[in-house]
């Protein structure tokens, strides 16, 4: 009996270690989009690792062309702005010790900036904790300062 309990166990680990969280695909209502998600590894404010979902809608013409501009592959890519949006969230609140992203996130592209309208919880300026979204933007093309 324990050696099936063990066995059980090892195949339900192995199983899920293998399953592959993300998905582009061409949008079914607009041919000129991708839709792309991922579970992706962020940080909230105590340095502590959480899994959000991340979703985004993008123009193919632009995504191509941020890859190439990147040299980055679609999963590496789509994670580098989700956690690129999710720190400059962060230092948003006003103490960053208090952040914790919500589950669930949604990009777009706006103006040639990925988008993202960010939902946290954290301590606002009178102590109180408090959900909180705000739209923040990451720029690509910026030239770096």
């Amino acid at each position: 009996m324990k050696l099936f309990l063990l066995i059980s166990i090892l195949l339900v680990s192995l199983a899920s270690v293998g399953q592959e969280t993300f998905s582009k695909v061409i949008a079914k209502t607009d041919s000129t989009l991708y839709q792309i998600k991922d579970l992706v590894e962020v940080k909230n404010g105590r340095d502590e690792a959480k899994q959000v979902q991340f979703t985004g809608s993008f123009p193919r013409v632009k995504w191509d062309a941020y890859l190439k501009q990147t040299a980055m592959d679609d999963k590496r890519a789509f994670s580098f702005i989700a956690r690129t949006l999710t720190i400059k969230a962060k230092y948003e609140l006003k103490n960053i010790m208090s952040f914790q992203p919500m589950q669930n996130q949604f990009i777009s592209v706006v103006d040639d900036k990925f988008n993202c309208n960010f939902k946290m919880t954290g301590i606002n300026d009178i102590g109180n904790l408090v959900e909180e979204s705000k739209v923040i933007q990451y720029d690509p093309y910026k030239p770096k300062e």
